[in-house]
């Protein structure tokens, strides 16, 4: 038997290659997993972020300025922490990631701002925010504690 070139296989080559193929593969799996302690940090970054935004509107007017420059705090760790995820993992999760459709993947995030906006229907704005943030946490440590890698 030949490969099209007139010359014989050879089975060590070819299983070298393969064998070769699957480290590579795994490697690359590997190197796209996003350690916990982002997620969990990006949890908590959200929830300092929306909590303290949401209070200063709310708050006496001596505490309305640290909690906005908290809010503001909260925000930049929450975006550093995304791009040093993202960075990390060596890619960007589309929504059609593990063979998952979209909308199983869209869902929560959907659902936690949809719980923040209901929130406003009793307590305003503040309201609000202060909910998102705390569900938008527990979102992230739901997908910590559900899955071995974020």
């Amino acid at each position: 038997m030949s490969n099209g070139t007139d010359q014989p296989y050879d089975q060590h080559a070819a299983a070298a290659a393969l064998h070769a193929a699957r480290d590579a593969q795994a490697a690359a799996r590997a190197a796209q997993r996003t350690p916990r302690g982002y997620v969990v940090a990006q949890g908590a970054a959200c929830a300092v972020e929306f909590a303290a935004l949401g209070l200063a509107a709310v708050a006496d007017e001596r505490w309305s300025g640290p909690l906005l420059a908290l809010g503001l705090a909260g925000f930049v760790a929450f975006m550093a922490l995304m791009w040093a995820g993202v960075r990390h993992s060596g890619s960007v999760p589309w929504p059609r990631r593990e063979g998952r459709p979209a909308w199983r993947i869209l869902l929560p995030p959907a659902a936690t701002i949809a719980v923040g906006g209901l929130a406003a229907v009793p307590y305003g704005m503040p309201g609000a925010m202060v909910v998102f943030g705390v569900v938008c946490a527990v979102d992230l440590g739901r997908r910590v504690i559900r899955t071995e890698h974020a």
